[in-house]
């Protein structure tokens, strides 16, 4: 799966920016590896947790605008839809 590449880039990209560069190119890196951490947890919480159901996260669906973003979610798939697969995130 994607988070099998993913995730051991990021954890590169952090511990280079936290370990071995102090300068510019390190905070990037840092801020990179941190970025692609954070959106791999969101994505796992919205898209597997709530739009699949297939984690307990009850508690994201109290936030006003995530029916919108499961609706979308559920064009995204476009099944029945006709319509064009895009991001979960768009």
């Amino acid at each position: 799966s994607l988070s099998l590449v993913n995730a051991p880039i990021a954890i590169a990209m952090i511990y280079y920016g936290d370990r071995v560069d102090h300068g510019i190119a390190g905070q990037i890196s840092l801020g990179l590896g941190v970025g692609m951490t954070m959106f791999g947890l969101a994505y796992i919480l919205v898209h597997d947790g709530y739009c699949h159901r297939r984690l307990p996260v009850e508690w994201i669906s109290k936030l006003p605008f995530m029916k919108e973003v499961r609706k979308a979610h559920l064009v995204h798939h476009g099944e029945n839809l006709g319509e064009e697969p895009y991001g979960l995130f768009l």
